[in-house]
Formats: structure tokens, sequence, C-alpha cells
């Protein structure tokens, strides 16, 4: 009786240390954990594998999977916190180790990581299983066993691409084409000025898919109105409306057709350009013939209607034309000229620019409406002038004072009123002379 009580409590005592062993194992087991439960086709997951043995220098393992549903993605990735450790994988054994044996575990920590990719045939529902069997980690004087990590998920079903729209309407306003979900450009013709905005009413075919409107503040004229649709894995679709909003009913378009600024591809405008202007002309060497040509300018008014440029495909010699066209916001037009002019070629004489702005005769003078005189022709001097010198009475030197080279000559007039001044003054002076002898006298005696 005895000895079977002393087997019963021994093998109490047994079962009190097998189930204490079996908590202090299930606590020191290494896990694999993913940073999200939910996974699609075509996603990757990454595993953290995390080994819970303080002081341990070394962990091996045997990695198991199923390849129809996963993919390892390239090779494990040592923990960067862990200085020195290092991983190697042959086929399916894993060992991760201190190489310097000089940094061991501190507690649990994360050894490596591992990626896997969702093969894109997996189907909805399939079971995904990884684990790392038989670890053991090692401590440099023992090895410990720490059973198995496994990560266990199931295969949730692909994200929808659907980003169509089952319905589309306007409040007040045709669709034309009429609404299909695979069109994706609508007309809506015109609305009135006081319409801001489109009352816009849609539906999604798939209910995970979301849209966005757009642009739907109207301005005046033109506008494209867009509806982007968004799929549930993130792909989109853009819906647009043009609709024109129209003018407002009192308002006076503008008549602004100047051009604020031209400039040409060739040479120069003269004169410098001025919206008040439009008239110019370019001049250009001889070398330019056969040159294309063009004037373009920019719009003073932003509301006008645009502008159509001047283009000439070859320049030729001598004058070349062209126009630049600027038309305003109510339809008027202003026109500005550019004549092109290509010099003649140079043959050593140069070209006289006429008062029309062409080239004229180098012989010419364009100032000079007179026929230009022959030397050849002029006349020899005749010898009736030799006769009516010979019957002219000979000057003689008394009758003519000489007069120096470069003293300008005096006419008569001026020769009588001078000899008048002198005789004066002579009088003058005799008389004065008189009177003062006269009385000076007069007072000896």
């Amino acid at each position: 009786m005895k000895k079977i009580l002393k087997y019963l409590v021994m093998a109490c005592l047994s079962i009190v240390m097998l189930i204490g062993m079996s908590d202090a194992t299930l606590a020191a087991n290494a896990t694999l954990t993913a940073s999200s439960s939910t996974v699609r086709p075509g996603d990757t997951i990454t595993l953290s594998f995390k080994v819970p043995h303080q002081g341990s220098y070394g962990v091996t393992g045997t990695l198991e999977y199923d390849s129809s549903v996963v993919t390892l993605s390239g090779e494990p990735t040592i923990n960067k916190n862990l200085t020195g450790w290092a991983a190697e994988r042959n086929g399916n054994e894993l060992v991760i180790y201190d190489n310097n044996y000089a940094n061991p575990l501190k507690g649990t920590e994360t050894v490596l990581t591992l990626k896997f990719k969702v093969n894109s045939g997996a189907t909805e529902g399939s079971k995904i299983n990884i684990s790392i069997k038989n670890i053991v980690s090692s401590d440099g004087s023992a090895d410990t066993n720490i059973g198995t990590a496994t990560y266990s998920t199931t295969v949730a079903r692909p994200l929808s691409t659907n980003a169509n729209l089952a319905s589309l309407s306007v409040a007040g306003v045709t669709l034309s084409p009429e609404f299909k979900p695979g069109t994706t450009s609508y007309d809506l013709g015109e609305v009135e000025y006081s319409v801001k905005s489109l009352s816009i009413t849609c539906a999604t075919e798939d209910k995970n898919a979301k849209y966005t409107i757009k642009n739907n503040s109207l301005s005046v004229g033109k506008n494209t109105v867009s509806i982007i649709v968004t799929a549930e894995n993130g792909t989109s679709k853009t819906y647009k409306l043009n609709v024109t909003r129209k003018q407002d009913p009192n308002y006076v378009a503008s008549s602004n057709a100047n051009l604020k600024s031209m400039k040409v591809s060739l040479g120069m405008l003269s004169p410098h350009f001025s919206a008040d202007v439009t008239d110019y002309i370019v001049y250009l060497p001889f070398e330019c013939v056969g040159s294309s040509f063009t004037a373009s300018g920019t719009e003073a008014d932003s509301k006008a209607q645009g502008v159509v440029d001047g283009t000439i495909d070859k320049l030729v010699e001598g004058k070349n034309q062209t126009v630049v066209v600027c038309k305003a916001e109510d339809g008027s037009e202003k026109t500005y000229a550019i004549t092109v002019y290509v010099m003649p070629k140079y043959d050593g004489t140069i070209p006289n620019i006429g008062g029309s702005g062409e080239v004229v005769d180098p012989g010419t003078n364009p100032g000079n409406t007179e026929d230009p005189v022959d030397p050849s022709e002029s006349e020899e001097p005749s010898d009736t002038s030799s006769e009516e010198e010979s019957e002219k009475p000979s000057e003689t030197p008394s009758e003519k004072p000489s007069e120096k080279p470069g003293t300008p000559s005096v006419d008569s007039d001026t020769d009588d009123n001078g000899l008048l001044t002198i005789f004066v003054i002579i009088v003058v002076v005799v008389l004065v002379g008189a009177l003062i002898y006269v009385l000076f006298f007069s007072k000896k005696r």
C-alpha cells in the first residue's frame, strides 16, 4: 500500500512538472508576425521573426510554406540593430548567427524579416501557412528548442478595378451622346448666364468605388466639368462634361483689337513697335532670299478672339508684304502691315533708298526731279563773250580800291555813307579848332 501511495505522489509531481515545463515552453516560443492580416492576390507579406532567448548567439530553423499560394521574395534580411549578425539560407534551412560572437540577444528580439508575394492566381479563401519549424537557439554553451513559429491567414477577394459610372444625368440639360458607362465625354450645349454650376446626379457601378466632381464653377464661355471615379484598387476614370455658359445679357464686348507686342523672325521692325502704328518695314540683306519670314503678335486685351500671324514662305529680292490681324472680342479687326524689303546683291555700289523705301538707280538723286546732266554734253564758251568783255571800259587802280584776298566785298551805297561820315567829322573838327583859337587869342589882346 505504501509503495502504491509513493508511486501516486511521484506521478502527481511529474504531471505538475510537465505542466510547468509546457507553460514555460509556450511562453518562450518564437513568433512570425505581419503588419496586416488581410492579403489579396499580388500583395506582399512582410513577416518579422522574433526569438525570445536572452544571451543567444545563434538560431536555426526550417522554413515551410505552400509555393502554390505564396512565393518567397529575395533573401531573409537581418534586423539592422543586430550588429555583426548574418543570415544564410540553404534551401529551406535557415541559420542566423552573431558572426563576431559579441552581440547576443538581449531578450525577445526580431532577428530577421522575410517577404512573400501572394501569387496572382491565388483564389479567394485560399489558406496561407508560413512556418519556421524546429527552431533551436544557442547561447554558445547550450542549445534550447523553442518550437515552431507560424503565420496563418486567408486570401481575401481581389480589390475591384471597376471605375465605371452606372448612371449620369444633369438637371435641365440633355447629354450628347446618350450616357453609356464606357463613354467618357459629353456635350451639354449652352446654359443660361444665371446657371453658375451644374446639378449633377451619378452613381458608380461598384459600391466600393468613389467619385469626385471638379471644375463645377462655371465661367462665361466654354467649360469642362470633370467627374473622377476611383475604383477600390486605386485606378481611376474621368468623365468630362463640356458646357458653354452664355454671356451676361447686359455685357458690352470689348472692341480693343490692339496688339501689345509684335516680333519678327528676321531683322527688326522700323519704326519700333507701337500699338497705334499699323505700317512697318523690315530691311534684309540679299542673303535672305529664299528664307521664310514670320511676324507674330500678342493681343493687348485678354478677351480678344485671337491673332492671325503673318507669314512669307520664301522671300524674294525687293518688296515682300504680309499682315498681322488682331480680332477683338466684339469681332472687329485691326490689321498691321509689314513690308519686308530684301536688298539687291552687293556689287561694290551702295544702293540708294528712295522716299518710297525702295532701291533707286545709284546715279539718280531721289531728291532732285531734274534729269541728270551728262558732262559730255556741256556747252563750250561762245566767242561773243570775249567781244563783250573787250567793249567794257577798263578799270584803273585809282577808280576801284584793291581788295585783299578773303576780305568780304562792300557795295557802293556803303562806300558813299562812309565818305560822308568822314567829311562831317573833318568839318566839325575844323570849326571847333577855329572857335578855340578865337577865344584864346581874344583874351590875350
